[in-house]
């Protein structure tokens, strides 16, 4: 099955002026010509700002040769654009291939339901996570002062903004009951568009 994040928009549109996208490996006949005309239009652009500096220089330029130019400009401006939505779209992307989303999934725990919940409470009430998923209780074996031991937990998932995980942090460390207790996120790395705008406007700073 094609990969689709080898989709490109190519410097052509339909008769009625739809945008015109090819999905493959980028080696095919298509997105070689595709390369031709895009390489094209960037030289054409360069030399269109040559000439731009050049006439912005001449205090004798008319008006409808610096309307002309705009036009001109204007135009170069929207396909250097394309170019760089195409092959911005088509850069390697972090997360073994898939796009991340600036969405975070926040893990701890505690030692009963009630401290799980108003942990996510909390954090919920301050718009630090959009929502939190309570579990447990759940068996944990772990190492704790030189010994193994097993017990019971609550695990507590929220969901958080990235740029927001050092204030999610510093509040689960001063609010949770354990003295070292677990902090640990990792990322969306895709997600549907709905929901990962119901994080980021349920966490938005008021």
């Amino acid at each position: 099955m094609t990969n689709p994040q080898t989709a490109r928009l190519l410097p052509w549109t339909t008769p009625d002026g739809k945008t015109c996208i090819v999905v493959g490996d980028g080696d095919g006949c298509v997105s070689r010509m595709a390369d031709g005309m895009e390489a094209v239009q960037l030289d054409m652009a360069e030399d269109l700002l040559g000439h731009a500096a050049d006439m912005l220089g001449d205090r004798k330029a008319t008006f409808p040769e610096l309307h002309y130019l705009a036009s001109q400009l204007t135009g170069s401006l929207r396909d250097v654009r394309r170019v760089a939505e195409s092959r911005g779209a088509r850069l390697p992307r972090r997360g073994d291939g898939h796009r991340m989303t600036g969405f975070l999934q926040v893990s701890t725990a505690t030692e009963n339901r009630a401290e799980a919940v108003a942990l996510a409470q909390s954090l919920v009430s301050a718009r630090l996570a959009a929502g939190a998923q309570i579990a447990g209780p759940v068996a944990s074996v772990f190492r704790h002062e030189g010994e193994c031991g097993t017990g019971e937990e609550w695990q507590l998932l929220l969901k958080i903004r990235a740029d927001r995980y050092d204030e999610v942090e510093a509040h689960l460390l001063a609010h949770h009951p354990w003295r070292k207790p677990e902090v640990t996120a990792v990322p969306m790395v895709a997600g549907a568009k709905e929901y990962l705008h119901w994080v980021e406007t349920a966490t938005a700073r008021e």
